[in-house]
């Protein structure tokens, strides 16, 4: 099992990273603690930049084969399945469900 390494990063671009917005952080509902990592907001130029990236992702992926494409949603369904335990627990530290 691999461990879910959160970093509090809004994903803006394969690899690109943003943690220079307001910092925020999650709250257990239940016993009110804060949790790590701080995550942090983005500005509206960079949703902008994330949305432009994301068309023209989606300009490669839709030319790619129905193999080529289940091949890659079979790898991210591998990648969730790898952290699901670490995912669950935190699902359930910040909803208390």
């Amino acid at each position: 099992m691999v461990a879910m390494n959160l970093v509090g990063r809004s994903m803006v671009g394969f690899g690109v990273g943003v943690d220079t917005g307001t910092a925020f952080r999650a709250q257990n509902p239940t016993s009110g603690e804060f949790l790590e990592p701080r995550f942090f907001s983005v500005t509206p130029q960079e949703v902008d930049r994330a949305a432009h990236l994301a068309h023209e992702a989606f300009a490669v992926y839709s030319r790619k084969s129905g193999r080529e494409k289940e091949a890659f949603l079979r790898k991210i369904a591998a990648n969730i399945e790898a952290i699901a335990d670490d995912l669950v627990e935190r699902a359930g530290q910040e909803t208390a469900l």
